[in-house]
């Protein structure tokens, strides 16, 4: 849209482009006054691995094989809060089986 309107809306009503696009006249009027078309872009943030990097490429360094399973036992990344399960853990729902009001319908000899 540099230079002015594009060549398809030169002559039309602002409020036709706007019923056409099923937008508001005014955005219509924000987007013809863009030299570019408007792109969403996200703020940059660094990886959750960021803080671990030097670790992990020496590890690589010293055993070219080593897996990610091992290479996250061995810089504790769990302990980092990165590897924490989502949702109801298996024990909470056995502690939730085992309560009083389950023990009367013989649910809690399972645990």
């Amino acid at each position: 849209m540099a230079g002015g309107t594009p060549p398809a809306c030169q002559g039309m009503p602002i409020k036709q482009i706007a019923r056409h696009k099923q937008m508001a006249p005014n955005t219509v009027r924000r987007l013809l006054r863009c030299e570019q078309p408007p792109r969403y872009q996200r703020p940059e943030r660094p990886s959750v691995a960021a803080p671990f990097e030097p670790l992990i490429l020496q590890l690589l360094r010293d055993e070219p094989g080593i897996g990610a399973a091992e290479i996250t036992r061995r810089i504790n990344w769990a302990s980092a809060g990165l590897l924490r399960p989502r949702g109801p853990s298996a024990v909470g729902f056995a502690c939730r089986l085992s309560t009083s009001r389950n023990r009367s319908k013989g649910l809690g000899l399972l645990f």
